[in-house]
């Protein structure tokens, strides 16, 4: 999936990438609240939200409406609205969620989720 992602891969690759993000409902297990024999799948969950995120600012238009709808219900479901439930809303405004939800659910730590998260977000900021 990671790999289908990538903004240079074709536009059919980076929509199976969302499809199978979206299909899977990963982004619905609360990092937070793993239990100890899911705990190890930590630091593979915030890949995948890093992978929501880029997906998030792709070039397709149908490609970032399915990933903010799958974004929108996993971060209202970890508020505690029921599984299935989104509201439809804008990239942005799913990237902003995004953003939110990840702060508290991948606390900025030595290892697991944290570590993948905030070293993307590092990563980023220095740039190439």
């Amino acid at each position: 999936v990671e790999e289908g992602a990538d903004e240079e891969k074709h536009v059919e690759e980076r929509e199976a990438a969302v499809n199978a993000v979206c299909r899977s409902k990963v982004l619905l297990l609360n990092l937070r609240t793993l239990s100890a024999s899911l705990a190890p799948l930590a630091p593979l969950l915030a890949r995948t939200w890093v992978v929501a995120l880029r997906l998030l600012q792709d070039d397709d238009e149908d490609a970032r409406a399915l990933m903010a709808e799958a974004v929108s219900e996993a971060v209202l479901s970890a508020r505690g609205a029921g599984a299935g439930d989104s509201v439809k809303v804008q990239p942005a405004k799913a990237i902003e969620l995004l953003f939110e939800h990840m702060v508290v659910e991948a606390p900025d730590q030595a290892g697991g989720a944290g570590a993948v998260w905030w070293g993307y977000l590092r990563q980023v900021l220095a740039g190439p």
